[in-house]
């Protein structure tokens, strides 16, 4: 029995991992590791869900319908979020596109891919409050004191800057 060598697949794989984004792209560790949970989800599909081990996986075996198929399992199997499979789908965008540059040949196959949109969904609205509710919290502070000084320049460039608490 003769071995294999890596596949084309993993060769890219790796250089994406380990070269494009960190290097080139200069990606945080942590954008890495989502893009990397995401292509580890889509690995897992393919062997659970279609046969096919993750150490073989070839390009040939990737089409826009698989695509599709494992972002409906993250919503209906692994019960994730609509925002979160976009997430999924964004990162796996992401690595089509640098296919492109890598195998040229394939381009339709990655162009099919990349154009799986995004699923919409009805984000929630953040309740704010009214005016009436600020100008309760501004009375509140004692300007005479250095203390409610310092509060009211803070909350006032929080609110006049439309800030956020995170």
């Amino acid at each position: 029995m003769t071995k294999r060598g890596p596949t084309f697949f993993a060769k890219a794989l790796s250089r994406y991992f380990f070269e494009y984004l960190p290097t080139e792209r200069g990606l945080s560790k942590e954008t890495i590791q989502s893009y990397r949970d995401a292509i580890s989800l889509l690995l897992d599909f393919c062997e659970k869900k279609r046969g096919i081990r993750r150490d073989q996986l070839e390009v040939s075996d990737l089409s826009r319908e698989l695509i599709e198929s494992f972002l409906r399992w993250l919503e209906q199997e692994k019960g994730n979020s609509i925002p979160t499979r976009n997430q999924r789908r964004a990162a796996i965008n992401a690595f089509f596109k640098f296919l492109q540059y890598e195998d040229p040949g394939c381009v339709s196959l990655y162009q099919q891919i990349r154009v799986i949109p995004p699923k919409k969904y009805e984000q929630k609205v953040i309740p704010h409050l009214s005016e009436e509710a600020i100008q309760t919290v501004f009375e509140q502070l004692d300007l005479t004191t250095r203390a409610g000084r310092r509060d009211f320049a803070f909350l006032s460039l929080f609110y006049e800057s439309a800030a956020r608490a995170s």
